[in-house]
């Protein structure tokens, strides 16, 4: 099923983020290490933010979390009906956040999951990357 819904939104152009792409990150990672590893998923948003003297770059990517199932059924005179499934997926907003000007990975995660961080440093980045997150999408 899962291969089946990333076939169909492969063809559209957008490609969500996986689990198994996440797992392969690691705190240091350039960003071409990153999009190496996450292999052309699609970014929906990509703002620049800044906390004290330090600045950051905040890439926003749907994570796939899971599939949703739709079933229309297709009726014909003389033929009956006939079921056609579509498979959606179903994601959460993700967010890599990198420091400028290196381009370095300091935190990777769901909103939830940075704003949760037991690492002070990630966690305090949240309001300021929440605000710009907020104003980028304003302009739009």
């Amino acid at each position: 099923m899962v291969l089946a819904s990333l076939l169909m939104v492969g063809c559209a152009g957008y490609l969500p983020l996986q689990r198994y792409q996440t797992a392969e990150i690691r705190k240091q990672d350039t960003i071409a290490d990153v999009e190496r590893k996450i292999n052309g998923a699609s970014v929906q948003a990509s703002h620049q933010f800044s906390v004290g003297d330090q600045y950051y770059l905040a890439k926003h990517y749907d994570l796939q979390i899971g599939v949703q199932q739709q079933v229309f059924y297709r009726c014909r005179p003389y033929f009956g009906c006939s079921p056609i499934v579509h498979h959606f997926p179903v994601t959460a907003p993700y967010v890599l956040i990198y420091r400028e000007p290196g381009g370095e990975v300091v935190g990777w995660g769901t909103l939830e999951e940075l704003s949760k961080n037991p690492d002070d440093r990630i966690s305090d980045l949240m309001p300021a990357l929440k605000a710009s997150y907020a104003a980028h999408r304003a302009k739009k």
